[in-house]
């Protein structure tokens, strides 16, 4: 017959002795009243437990099912037979040289370098101290710039570059646009004026003296939505390698910046340049 304990029984039971209190517990349990663990399940439990438990014996005449063993590598690797041959060298070391040891075998210098970019302004802050940053990088000779965002407010010294000389268009009676070319200081420049000059056509011609033949670089900006026709900018173009051809047969002329809607295909067909 089952023993009924009441709540007041329960209560009274928490002051008896020590004797008692087990006692009455462990009637509990045996009444599956209570789960009592009555010792701490922790880590030094744990490895107690697992200290006493049997270590099976391997015999290599007793199979024991759903017992795998896992190889392992104690010790040196080399000693135990594996890493027998040298791993080959994935990095190469690589050969440097100076700018002023690319030449051809006539002696000659490269072409300058060129770097180009739509900085979207200029102006904004910090954009001279990127710019300058990338020009000293990348080692570049020329720098063509366009969206500058300059006008007759912005001195040059603002806008310069250690080691660079700036040459600059901007844009006249609007706001936005521009273009400015930076050439490194040991090159000798100047700007070349062709003939038939627009001022709306934000077109800077520069004329670079180096070890090859004159060299000419022209920047441009075309705007996605211009005041003048496009035509009119290629016949201008046009005209300026023209007279180049004429006067410096052996000039090489660079035309770089942003197009947007100008088709290359037009400048190509226009003039003998590639």
């Amino acid at each position: 017959m089952p023993i009924v304990y009441s709540r007041d029984i329960l209560f009274a039971c928490r002051h008896v002795a020590a004797v008692s209190k087990f006692t009455f517990i462990d009637r509990l349990s045996e009444c599956s009243l209570l789960r009592y663990r009555g010792s701490r399940g922790g880590r030094l439990t744990h490895t107690l437990h697992a200290a006493a438990r049997p270590v099976p014996k391997v015999n290599n005449d007793v199979k024991i099912p759903n017992l795998k063993l896992i190889p392992a590598v104690v010790g040196n690797r080399a000693a135990a037979g594996f890493c027998q041959t040298k791993r080959p060298r994935v990095l190469v070391d690589v050969v440097q040289q100076t700018a002023a040891s690319l030449r051809f075998k006539n002696n000659v210098e490269f072409p300058p370098t060129m770097y180009v970019l739509n900085a979207a302004a200029i102006t904004k802050p910090h954009a001279i101290e990127h710019l300058s940053a990338d020009l000293t990088g990348y080692n570049a000779d020329i720098a063509v710039i366009t969206e500058t965002h300059l006008k007759k407010k912005h001195a040059d010294h603002n806008f310069a570059v250690n080691d660079y000389t700036l040459f600059r268009r901007d844009r006249a009676g609007r706001r936005g646009g521009g273009v400015a070319v930076y050439v490194s200081r040991h090159l000798s420049v100047d700007v070349w004026t062709c003939p038939g000059d627009v001022s709306q056509f934000e077109l800077l011609w520069i004329r670079v003296q180096t070890q090859w033949p004159t060299m000419f670089v022209v920047a441009l900006y075309h705007p996605p939505k211009p005041l003048y026709q496009s035509t009119a900018l290629l016949d201008h173009i046009e005209a300026g390698v023209d007279a180049l051809a004429t006067a410096l047969p052996a000039a090489t002329v660079v035309l770089a910046g942003d197009f947007n809607t100008l088709d290359d295909s037009e400048v190509v067909s226009r003039t003998p340049m590639h």
